[in-house]
């Protein structure tokens, strides 16, 4: 429906990881650049992001993890931190490529470093990335701490990157043997108000829209008070509205439209 009204190639506002229509605010490119040094230069070990519930870390770390691919630097992606330790590694070790790893503890280890002195050899620090790391036990957060210490006289064998929401930095900041490992800590914070008109503006451009402005200054007004530049929740008022705005055949967005949003959403 909006394709057609908007003549547009695709739905704009979808809450995915389409790394077309990633918008390089300054909080995520800042993130972004100084995470990438931590782990391709600085070679630091640990890292922790933190951020609000739809400020772009998920999106933050699958870009991540697609450099460190396009780099051949192995990379596991652990998206459910809610394991135990065995069940946790067990999952690395699958990441990473190896199949049907071993059921104990003590076998998943020694397979572990074995890969690891292998792609040191290649010149290699292979990541570990865990998104929703909040709910890491404090049992499997030492036992990341403790694979930290792998390294030879030129390199960290791993590295290890921490994405969570904010209690997260609370949890650690309670465990200084954590707290001391961090080399990077940063915050992921949402849009500003002057970055929605971009962040809207771009992703109706990926989309194909070449129309006059759709979406009306007082309109984005409404947008950044209401979601106070959080990206999910840009896109979910943004979708309601192109939707209501095909309807009713509406040719620019103004604030009344999303008004009306904001009130179903607030139910």
């Amino acid at each position: 429906m909006i394709e057609e009204f908007y003549k547009i190639s695709e739905k704009p506002f979808l809450n995915n990881l389409d790394p077309r229509f990633i918008y390089n605010s300054f909080n995520y490119e800042e993130g972004y650049a100084r995470l990438a040094l931590n782990i391709l230069e600085l070679n630091s070990g640990l890292s922790m992001i933190t951020g609000g519930i739809g400020c772009g870390k998920t999106t933050l770390s699958t870009a991540l993890k697609r450099e460190l691919e396009s780099r051949k630097i192995p990379v596991s992606l652990i998206t459910n931190p809610k394991l135990s330790i065995t069940q946790l590694f067990k999952k690395v070790l699958e990441k990473f490529g190896i199949s049907d790893p071993p059921g104990s503890k003590f076998k998943i280890f020694s397979v572990l470093e074995n890969f690891l002195e292998v792609e040191s050899v290649k010149g290699h620090s292979p990541v570990i990335i865990i998104d929703e790391a909040q709910h890491l036990s404090k049992p499997v957060l030492e036992e990341l701490r403790l694979l930290t210490n792998l390294e030879d006289e030129r390199r960290k064998k791993i590295q290890i990157v921490l994405f969570g929401q904010p209690e997260l930095k609370v949890r650690v900041d309670k465990m200084p043997q954590i707290k001391q490992r961090i080399y990077l800590r940063y915050h992921l914070g949402p849009l500003s108000e002057t970055e929605i008109e971009a962040y809207i503006n771009h992703r109706l451009k990926v989309s194909g829209y070449k129309g006059k402005e759709l979406f009306t200054s007082p309109a984005r007004a409404e947008i950044f008070r209401y979601t106070q530049g959080v990206p999910r929740i840009v896109n979910t008022v943004c979708m309601n509205a192109m939707f209501i705005g095909a309807i009713t055949k509406a040719k620019e967005i103004g604030p009344e439209i999303v008004k009306d949003i904001i009130d179903d959403l607030e139910g």
